[in-house]
Protein backbone atom coordinates (compact mmCIF):
# COMPACT_ATOMS: atom_id res chain seq x y z
CA UNK A 1 0.00 0.00 0.00
CA UNK A 2 2.78 2.66 0.89
CA UNK A 3 4.50 2.08 -2.17
CA UNK A 4 1.66 2.97 -4.01
CA UNK A 5 -0.39 5.07 -2.13
CA UNK A 6 2.51 6.56 0.63
CA UNK A 7 1.95 6.15 4.46
CA UNK A 8 -2.00 5.91 5.49
CA UNK A 9 -2.97 7.86 8.75
CA UNK A 10 -4.30 4.79 10.57
CA UNK A 11 -5.64 1.43 10.05
CA UNK A 12 -8.42 -0.57 11.07
CA UNK A 13 -8.10 -4.28 11.23
CA UNK A 14 -9.68 -7.71 11.88
CA UNK A 15 -8.11 -10.99 12.02
CA UNK A 16 -8.53 -14.72 12.79
CA UNK A 17 -6.42 -16.19 15.04
CA UNK A 18 -4.67 -19.82 14.91
CA UNK A 19 -3.98 -22.67 16.99
CA UNK A 20 -0.67 -20.61 18.33
CA UNK A 21 -2.51 -17.60 19.37
CA UNK A 22 -1.08 -15.71 16.63
CA UNK A 23 -3.00 -14.13 13.28
CA UNK A 24 -3.52 -16.62 10.56
CA UNK A 25 -5.74 -14.38 8.61
CA UNK A 26 -6.40 -10.43 8.22
CA UNK A 27 -8.35 -7.91 6.85
CA UNK A 28 -7.02 -4.10 6.60
CA UNK A 29 -8.87 -1.04 5.31
CA UNK A 30 -6.26 1.61 5.13
CA UNK A 31 -7.00 5.46 6.39
CA UNK A 32 -6.01 8.23 4.06
CA UNK A 33 -6.94 12.25 3.89
CA UNK A 34 -8.09 11.79 0.73
CA UNK A 35 -10.40 9.88 -0.75
CA UNK A 36 -8.88 6.88 -1.49
CA UNK A 37 -10.98 3.25 -0.27
CA UNK A 38 -7.68 0.76 0.07
CA UNK A 39 -8.07 -3.09 1.46
CA UNK A 40 -6.29 -5.66 1.90
CA UNK A 41 -6.48 -9.20 2.53
CA UNK A 42 -3.43 -11.77 3.63
CA UNK A 43 -3.79 -15.03 4.93
CA UNK A 44 -1.71 -18.81 5.57
CA UNK A 45 -3.94 -20.62 6.98
CA UNK A 46 -5.49 -22.45 3.81
CA UNK A 47 -4.66 -26.26 3.73
CA UNK A 48 -1.58 -27.39 1.41
CA UNK A 49 -3.66 -28.34 -1.42
CA UNK A 50 -4.92 -25.16 -1.49
CA UNK A 51 -1.44 -24.06 -3.36
CA UNK A 52 -0.45 -20.00 -3.69
CA UNK A 53 -2.75 -17.81 -5.13
CA UNK A 54 -2.15 -13.77 -5.23
CA UNK A 55 -4.39 -10.78 -6.67
CA UNK A 56 -4.91 -7.35 -6.86
CA UNK A 57 -7.38 -4.74 -8.09
CA UNK A 58 -6.68 -1.30 -8.90
CA UNK A 59 -9.61 0.77 -9.91
CA UNK A 60 -8.36 4.34 -10.87
CA UNK A 61 -9.76 6.87 -12.55
CA UNK A 62 -9.20 6.36 -16.36
CA UNK A 63 -8.69 2.46 -15.39
CA UNK A 64 -8.59 -0.81 -13.57
CA UNK A 65 -5.44 -2.34 -13.54
CA UNK A 66 -5.55 -6.08 -12.54
CA UNK A 67 -3.24 -8.70 -11.92
CA UNK A 68 -4.69 -12.56 -11.02
CA UNK A 69 -2.33 -15.31 -10.53
CA UNK A 70 -4.43 -17.73 -11.37
CA UNK A 71 -5.57 -16.50 -14.36
CA UNK A 72 -4.37 -16.36 -18.05
CA UNK A 73 -2.94 -13.26 -18.84
CA UNK A 74 -2.31 -12.77 -15.23
CA UNK A 75 -1.88 -9.01 -15.64
CA UNK A 76 -4.24 -6.63 -17.57
CA UNK A 77 -4.93 -2.67 -18.35
CA UNK A 78 -9.23 -2.16 -18.60
CA UNK A 79 -8.90 1.89 -19.80
CA UNK A 80 -12.05 3.35 -19.52
CA UNK A 81 -12.26 3.65 -23.14
CA UNK A 82 -11.12 0.59 -25.27
CA UNK A 83 -10.40 -2.57 -24.88
CA UNK A 84 -8.30 -4.74 -22.05
CA UNK A 85 -4.74 -5.29 -22.91
CA UNK A 86 -1.34 -6.64 -21.53
CA UNK A 87 1.19 -4.56 -20.71
CA UNK A 88 4.95 -5.93 -21.43
CA UNK A 89 6.38 -6.71 -17.68
CA UNK A 90 9.08 -9.05 -16.71
CA UNK A 91 9.33 -12.75 -17.13
CA UNK A 92 9.38 -13.38 -14.16
CA UNK A 93 7.35 -13.77 -10.63
CA UNK A 94 8.15 -11.28 -8.15
CA UNK A 95 9.14 -13.63 -5.72
CA UNK A 96 11.38 -14.40 -7.90
CA UNK A 97 12.94 -11.25 -9.02
CA UNK A 98 12.81 -10.05 -5.67
CA UNK A 99 15.50 -12.59 -4.31
CA UNK A 100 17.27 -12.20 -7.33
CA UNK A 101 18.09 -8.33 -5.93
CA UNK A 102 18.33 -9.17 -2.83
CA UNK A 103 21.21 -12.04 -3.99
CA UNK A 104 22.60 -9.22 -6.43
CA UNK A 105 22.88 -6.85 -3.27
CA UNK A 106 24.95 -9.14 -1.07
CA UNK A 107 27.10 -10.15 -3.51
CA UNK A 108 28.18 -6.38 -4.08
CA UNK A 109 26.73 -5.60 -7.25
CA UNK A 110 25.24 -2.64 -8.25
CA UNK A 111 21.83 -2.55 -7.65
CA UNK A 112 18.55 0.12 -8.43
CA UNK A 113 17.09 1.33 -5.37
CA UNK A 114 13.73 -0.12 -4.79
CA UNK A 115 12.54 1.12 -0.85
CA UNK A 116 14.36 3.59 1.33
CA UNK A 117 15.25 2.77 4.81
CA UNK A 118 12.07 5.14 5.69
CA UNK A 119 10.26 3.01 3.88
CA UNK A 120 11.31 0.02 5.07
CA UNK A 121 10.66 1.41 8.84
CA UNK A 122 7.35 2.65 8.12
CA UNK A 123 6.22 -1.05 6.63
CA UNK A 124 7.29 -2.32 10.02
CA UNK A 125 5.05 0.91 11.68
CA UNK A 126 2.46 0.03 9.47
CA UNK A 127 2.48 -3.81 10.44
CA UNK A 128 2.21 -2.70 14.05
CA UNK A 129 -0.55 -0.71 13.92
CA UNK A 130 -2.39 -3.71 11.99
CA UNK A 131 -1.75 -6.14 14.67
CA UNK A 132 -2.70 -3.65 17.35
CA UNK A 133 -5.78 -2.82 15.81
CA UNK A 134 -6.51 -6.35 15.01
CA UNK A 135 -6.11 -7.58 18.97
CA UNK A 136 -8.06 -4.07 19.95
CA UNK A 137 -10.52 -4.50 17.71
CA UNK A 138 -10.74 -0.12 16.51
CA UNK A 139 -8.99 1.70 13.90
CA UNK A 140 -5.38 2.60 15.10
CA UNK A 141 -3.38 5.97 14.27
CA UNK A 142 0.07 5.27 12.65
CA UNK A 143 2.99 6.43 15.00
Amino acid sequence: MQYLFGLPKAVCSFGAKGPGGGLVHIVTQYIYDDDKVITAEGGWAMMPAFGFEMSFNLVLEKATIVYDLTRQPAFRVCPAKGEAFTPEVEKQDGWFLQIAHFVKAISGQKVKPITTLEQSLNSVRIVQAEKESARKGRKVTIR
